[in-house]
């Protein structure tokens, strides 16, 4: 894979992103993203912990204002809410004064996962699963380098009934791969969850966030699919560009760039040899 070509690939996969941040589905899913508040890492710490397969959650409330209810019986994940106040601080050269919240403590409070709810569909990201046969030696090939890299299994068959493709558990090194996938999208996915073996279990080299790895993993599985002949932009185009949000794709992925080449040269030299 000729590093010239490789980032011509990743100004394409820029490009692509950036044209579906401008479709209507694109800004009929951020308007709906956006109000989802984005919890602190020590309540999304204690969400994992009551239920490890929450994707998205809001409080009762906020499910109403989103065309959903909370359906009777479920029972909250409770988080710390934080208590604010508002406050007039002056300035002690100039006396001008300015009032802004402040956080004076914190409470407990109940939110809601979205497989505990009814109502609505909410609006999907512009991402289009692979729907080709795809080639099983491949998979077998993808499955045998997870394993060289220490996986220690891989689960083809797994019911991962929150929409997910795939996981891999940054402890375990344990892969998981959705059994309701195409050939091609198996491929696809066994290239993302290789990319975060590679990219992200090592605690000497992980990314700065989650936003930053599953930008790296698509990016890992779009340039690797090419290699193999397979178009995979229909769904990496929208996955990149959920992850990357408001940014601008193109920095991002410039950022990441050197780490994106070397994991999916890595994994495209191993499937030659």
């Amino acid at each position: 894979m000729a590093t010239e070509k490789t980032q011509e690939l990743l100004d394409t996969l820029a490009a692509g992103v950036a044209a579906i941040k401008t479709s209507e589905d694109w800004r009929a899913w951020l308007d709906t993203a956006a109000k989802f508040y984005r919890y602190s890492f020590g309540n999304q710490i204690l969400i994992m912990a009551q239920n490890p397969n929450a994707s998205q959650v809001a409080g009762f409330h906020k499910w109403l204002e989103l065309g959903r209810h909370v359906r009777k019986g479920e029972k909250g994940l409770r988080i710390l809410a934080p208590c604010t106040y508002k406050r007039t601080d002056a300035d002690p050269d100039t006396g001008e004064e300015t009032t802004a919240r402040h956080v004076g403590g914190f409470r407990g409070a109940a939110v809601f996962d979205i497989s505990q709810t009814d109502g609505d569909e909410l609006p999907q990201p512009p991402a289009h699963k692979l729907t080709g046969a795809g080639d099983p030696e491949i998979v077998a090939a993808l499955i045998e380098l997870a394993k060289a890299n220490g996986a220690p299994s891989v689960d083809l068959e797994a019911d991962l009934t929150d929409g997910r493709n795939g996981e891999t558990s940054t402890k375990t090194r344990e892969i998981r791969i959705s059994n309701e996938l195409s050939g091609e999208m198996r491929i696809k996915t066994l290239a993302h969850e290789i990319g975060h073996l590679l990219m992200h279990c090592d605690p000497e080299n992980v990314a700065k966030d989650r936003d930053q790895a599953e930008l790296e993993a698509e990016s890992v599985a779009f340039l690797t699919c090419h290699q193999l002949g397979i178009d995979s932009s229909s769904y990496s185009f929208g996955y990149v560009a959920v992850w990357t949000g408001a940014n601008d794709a193109a920095k991002a992925l410039q950022t990441s760039g050197q780490r994106i080449i070397k994991t999916a040269r890595a994994i495209t030299d191993a499937l030659a040899a």
